[in-house]
């Protein structure tokens, strides 16, 4: 099962890396231009009481897994998410940003991974294993993007003073 799922990751691994950046990618440019309808889409897909009923088995685990990635980063860098966050909400006046669809904050990350890897025929046990590798190489390491992001923006002028709010 392992050694299956390993080589059928391995082949298919360039078209996930490609399906992710295009997703986020996709998300970023649909913030920018204001399409509300692909924006949303995040946030007509929170969790709550009766669409966790609707979720079966798979979908469940992997739903619940995503949602502790998201946590655990949030929680971790919640300073510069939200400062990124802000940042594009400035940019972005169709659309109010919120960290949920920010296309670079970990809930639309962890999405967009979810997805690039919808295609490959895994086992649960194996998808969660992915899950969790993409957590420790990916999102644990986070911050320099963030940092990276956010002096990006500074740099252009858009609330360099952010920080220094009350």
């Amino acid at each position: 099962l392992y050694f299956h799922s390993m080589r059928q990751i391995r082949l298919k691994r360039a078209e996930i890396e490609k399906q992710f950046i295009g997703t986020v990618l996709t998300d970023y440019d649909a913030l920018v231009d204001g399409r509300k309808a692909s924006v949303h889409h995040a946030e007509s897909q929170e969790m709550d009481a009766d669409s966790i009923t609707l979720l079966h088995g798979d979908d469940l685990e992997t739903s619940v897994a995503v949602s502790g990635i998201v946590s655990k980063v949030t929680s971790q860098l919640s300073l510069p998410i939200m400062e990124l966050t802000k940042r594009l909400d400035a940019i972005c006046p169709a659309v109010q940003v919120t960290e949920r669809i920010n296309p670079l904050g970990p809930q639309k990350l962890c999405d967009a991974f979810v997805a690039a890897a919808e295609g490959l025929d895994l086992d649960i046990r194996v998808r969660l294993i992915l899950l969790k590798l993409f957590e420790r190489l990916v999102m644990q390491n986070l911050q320099p993007f963030y940092a990276s992001a956010n002096a990006l923006l500074i740099g252009a002028g858009i609330l360099p003073d952010l920080k220094h709010r009350g």
